[in-house]
């Protein structure tokens, strides 16, 4: 008896140390950034450090984002990173928000353009990236202006529209300011891109695919999670490494 109680215990725990989640997007750094290398992104290392507590392995894989939410709506991935509601409204979201995503626009110096509403992005090619959800303002004048934008995929899109930026294929895009900072700080090639002005700030999730039967449990495990990684003060050292503060 106490033979069989060990090794039911021990397929249990073997079990659960195998146990893994799988999260993807697209290529978002400094929140999610490339699968090779110590520096994945803050929010890929705050769910490894949150779930690894649960005895459960973060799985990060990179795909364009359309690919990211359809895997995550489908259940062939366990949640998607980046995400708003609009993105995946079936999805199971989490209480605490992984960062805020700073919607702005981004042209050259040399065109010497200024943004404060949307009518300033008429007449001009506006670079986006397909399947992203943006502001309810701006949802509204890319509808109503599909003719004037340049619709971008893949798994590095901020890449392309800054290269098509530079190139001229586009007069401006639209992206978060976080991620255009990341990518350009620090580069000569860049220097030239700036932000020329926000629409709007909203809180970004890892949201969990409806089809994932533990998907509540896990947003609830990364809920307290982030709140004990910001208590110990692990939360700060984390984002310290790729230069971003606190949210909260």
């Amino acid at each position: 008896m106490k033979l069989i109680f060990s090794l039911l215990v021990f397929s249990f725990f073997h079990y659960t140390l195998a146990q893994e989640i799988k999260l993807v997007a697209d290529k978002w750094c400094p929140y999610n950034c490339s699968t090779e290398g110590s520096s994945q992104g803050y929010v890929v290392e705050m769910a490894k450090a949150v779930f690894k507590k649960h005895k459960i392995r973060v799985n990060y894989l990179v795909k364009p984002w359309n690919e990211a939410v359809k895997n995550t709506e489908e259940g062939t991935a366990d949640g998607v990173i980046g995400a708003l509601p609009s993105d995946i409204p079936a999805a199971i979201f989490p209480d605490e928000p992984i960062g805020f995503n700073n919607e702005c626009l981004f042209s050259l110096k040399n065109k010497n353009a200024t943004y404060q509403k949307t009518e300033d992005l008429k007449g001009r090619k506006l670079g986006i990236v397909e399947g992203y959800g943006y502001s309810d303002e701006m949802m509204e004048f890319l509808a109503k202006n599909k003719e004037s934008t340049v619709s971008v995929s893949g798994d590095n899109p901020v890449k392309i529209n800054l290269e098509n930026l530079l190139n001229n294929k586009i007069d401006w895009f639209v992206e978060s300011s976080d991620v255009v900072k990341y990518t350009i700080t620090g580069r000569s090639k860049y220097e030239s891109v700036v932000n020329v002005g926000c629409v709007k700030k909203a809180p970004i999730y890892v949201a969990f695919s409806p089809k994932l039967k533990n998907a509540k449990e896990f947003a609830k495990i990364l809920d307290e999670g982030i709140v004990q990684l910001r208590q110990s003060g692990e939360l700060k050292a984390i984002l310290n490494r790729y230069n971003v503060q606190d949210w909260k």
